[in-house]
């Protein structure tokens, strides 16, 4: 992104910065007192792993706070979800201050924006009173809201899919909004691939002045084919700098709400 001049914000779990686990557990708010016991941190985590090799990763961290352009954004601490039931301000409030202070000790700066594990958009007065100045919400489609566990299915699932191959509707946004445009489906089959680009290349091409396309994806839609993948956000970018009006600019959140104001 630095090489092709485009800005992009890197939402992070805090704890992701930890060197290793007594780290972690130094730094670490008591998890939420979550209903479903499936949920929270686990301590048998650590013993596959007792180096923390395969949980943390502070250099990379740190060669995102230190590249231009490059905004460090908060993704949560320990990767806590707003909506699960058993979740409360308080917890939210803790660990959003966790993320803040390990960020400041670290690399000098607290994150401003945030993204909501699992999509699940809540307790927003909690984050702003920890600094928090702006966060992605969801498509205005119904399907893009149910984000938790229990509201899970096939069906929505399904629907999230066709959502991104059919060329219904439009995803551009209001900058001021930070709304979700596209998750950029990285493995889909070569057909399919070709029909979420168009599908992507439909809205950049009708972007207007104060709209943002705003692409997004985790690190592990990646993972399964790193090479291939990398690839295809080659094209991606390619694809979209084409198609966008010529001052189109490819922003973090942060820039993207200075633009706007």
């Amino acid at each position: 992104f630095a090489r092709e001049g485009s800005g992009a914000t890197w939402a992070t779990v805090g704890a992701l910065a930890c060197a290793d686990w007594d780290e972690y557990i130094d730094r670490a708010p008591p998890p939420p007192a979550y209903e479903d016991p499936r949920e929270g941190f686990k301590p048998g985590w650590r013993k596959p792993d007792p180096p923390g090799r395969l949980h943390f990763a502070p250099d990379a961290v740190a060669a995102i706070a230190r590249t231009a352009g490059q905004e460090l954004g908060s993704h949560t601490f320990s990767h806590i979800c707003f909506r699960e039931p058993g979740c409360r301000s308080e917890d939210v409030l803790a660990d959003s201050n966790a993320v803040a202070k390990a960020f400041r000790d670290k690399f000098g700066l607290a994150p401003t924006s945030f993204v909501f594990p699992r999509n699940q958009v809540s307790q927003t007065e909690a984050l702003r009173e920890a600094g928090i100045e702006r966060w992605r919400s969801n498509p205005q489609v119904s399907c893009w809201n149910a984000t938790r566990r229990a509201e899970q299915s096939r069906l929505v699932r399904g629907m999230r899919l066709v959502d991104s191959l059919a060329p219904i509707g439009s995803r551009r946004a209001p900058s001021r909004e930070m709304r979700a445009s596209y998750l950029v489906r990285f493995p889909l089959p070569d057909r399919l691939w070709r029909l979420h680009v168009r599908r992507i290349r439909r809205d950049a091409r009708r972007l207007r002045s104060g709209e943002t396309l705003h692409l997004w994806w985790h690190p592990h839609n990646l993972g399964a084919d790193v090479s291939g993948s990398l690839r295809r956000l080659g094209e991606l970018v390619d694809t979209v700098r084409e198609a966008a009006p010529k001052d189109t600019r490819f922003v973090s959140m942060k820039d993207s709400a200075l633009a706007a104001a």
